[in-house]
């Protein structure tokens, strides 16, 4: 039994909040016909009965009906109604997150909107999409204007967006315009100005597509980077979930407390190579080895011999590109 109680108005819209009151009286339980989640209904929503509504579960719509609890449900019920047990009940992480990236998702649609506009446009800036970035920044990222300046220089240039807090530049932010294909002269130019600004992150941005790189300088030589996302906005699912999750990493919240970070640590602990020395090293290979000579043997009847090092050839190859055969003969290499 979940810690919610079901809500609602009078024109049939109805949705969950927290538990309220322990003196409120429960008429009884409401179950959603899609999800099967189970919500406590309040005497004063009888009105609702019958009426469709929308499940704050999975947010698709069901006729309400008023259920009696189970033994289980009625002993809660009555514990929660007795003076001073009235608890609100905590959310969990992953809770608070989906709360998070939904609010996120809701905030983008204006913007969605407006990108799908632009990029429909014969014609759009880099201007136009600067002022459309600042606009998501400060109204979808939860940036405040303090912490967006987009008078800073570097190189003689003038940087399009800098992410900062005090003296402390985050983030460096390259706009160009929606029909852009990102070139790696532009990803370098967004990193170059990063680096000069001692900023741990660079973004390059169409508008509908984005690229989040943590950069680390190099004495030297050029800075090292690591692509932590690459999403696009208007491509056949539009603003995905997937989408959703990837922007959360640009929010003020997440750059700030250093969610963002934590996600770059993730990603270069399972890049290609990192999993590629991890699969290869003795344990994994003699494992893997042992694993597939008991599954052939178990379904063959045959015992095949492999040495480690054949075993460990074999999983090198996995990763490697195939080599380009050359073209049949009379065929153009054009």
């Amino acid at each position: 039994m979940s810690g919610t109680e079901l809500h609602g108005q009078s024109n049939g819209t109805a949705v969950v909040t927290p538990q309220a009151a322990a003196t409120t009286a429960i008429a009884g339980i409401a179950i959603c016909g899609n999800c099967q989640a189970r919500f406590r209904v309040q005497q004063k929503h009888m009105a609702l009965v019958g009426k469709s509504i929308r499940c704050p579960k999975c947010h698709q719509k069901f006729v309400l009906k008023v259920e009696k609890p189970t033994p289980i449900e009625s002993a809660a019920i009555k514990i929660a109604e007795q003076p001073g047990k009235a608890k609100r009940k905590k959310r969990t992480k992953s809770q608070i997150l989906r709360h998070r990236l939904s609010s996120i998702k809701k905030a983008m649609r204006p913007y969605h909107a407006r990108l799908t506009q632009m990029a429909s446009q014969d014609k759009c800036s880099e201007e136009q999409v600067r002022v459309w970035c600042i606009d998501v920044l400060r109204n979808v990222l939860g940036y405040k204007d303090l912490e967006i300046d987009t008078e800073m220089y570097a190189l003689n240039q003038r940087i399009d967006i800098v992410i900062k807090q005090a003296d402390k530049v985050f983030m460096v932010i390259e706009c160009k315009n929606t029909r852009s294909k990102l070139p790696v002269s532009a990803i370098n130019q967004a990193v170059t100005y990063a680096a000069s600004k001692s900023a741990d992150w660079a973004v390059i941005t169409s508008g509908q597509v984005w690229k989040l790189l943590r950069v680390f300088p190099v004495k030297g030589a050029d800075p090292r980077t690591v692509e932590v996302f690459d999403l696009s906005l208007l491509d056949a699912d539009g603003c995905s979930d997937a989408d959703v999750a990837n922007l959360y990493l640009l929010t003020s919240r997440a750059l700030f407390r250093g969610e963002t970070e934590k996600c770059h640590h993730q990603v270069a602990c399972m890049s290609n190579p990192s999993m590629l020395s991890a699969i290869i090293t003795p344990r994994v290979v003699k494992a893997i080895r042992r694993s597939l000579i008991e599954a052939y043997l178990k379904s063959s009847k045959v015992r095949v011999r492999i040495n480690e090092e054949e075993m460990e050839e074999r999983i090198r190859e996995m990763f490697l590109p195939a080599d380009l055969s050359d073209p049949p003969s009379g065929a153009s290499s054009n």
